[in-house]
């Protein structure tokens, strides 16, 4: 209707695709930072939950049968890594960004945020004013 309404009192179209596309890419960039940032929390959390829980598994497999290897963990007997070590296990579950894999982040979904906002918009735009209102 707002598009109609600007259309109806003569504002040039592409001016009102620019103003609209902007409000949404900023509204989005908002939620894409609080998105990026509650995953990166909640992926370190759960990462946290699982190394603790792998290296207990191990401690009671080496008290149980006395080995003094630490085998693999339970979530990656499928890839049968071997014997690893602490260091290793905490790097396999390493949920860390760094900063090119961020603004990968925000442009991918920049880009696909202003494809699905322009697409309707241009044919909103090529709709007459009044058909819009009604």
């Amino acid at each position: 209707m707002e598009i109609g309404i600007y259309l109806a009192l003569g504002e040039k179209k592409i001016n009102i695709v620019f103003q609209i596309l902007i409000e949404i890419i900023s509204i989005s960039m908002i939620a894409i930072l609080l998105a990026l940032l509650f995953g990166i929390v909640f992926s370190t959390h759960l990462s946290q939950q699982l190394i603790r829980r792998d290296l207990e598994q191990q401690a009671y497999h080496e008290v149980m049968l006395g080995s003094t290897q630490i085998s693999n963990p339970i979530a990656l007997t499928m890839f049968n890594p071997g014997p690893m070590s602490v260091e290793d296990m905490v790097a396999l579950y390493d949920t860390s960004l760094n900063k090119t894999t961020i603004i990968l982040f925000f442009k991918i979904a920049t880009i696909t945020i202003a494809i699905s906002t322009l697409i309707p918009l241009i044919y909103l735009t090529k709709i007459n004013p009044k058909k819009i209102l009604i």
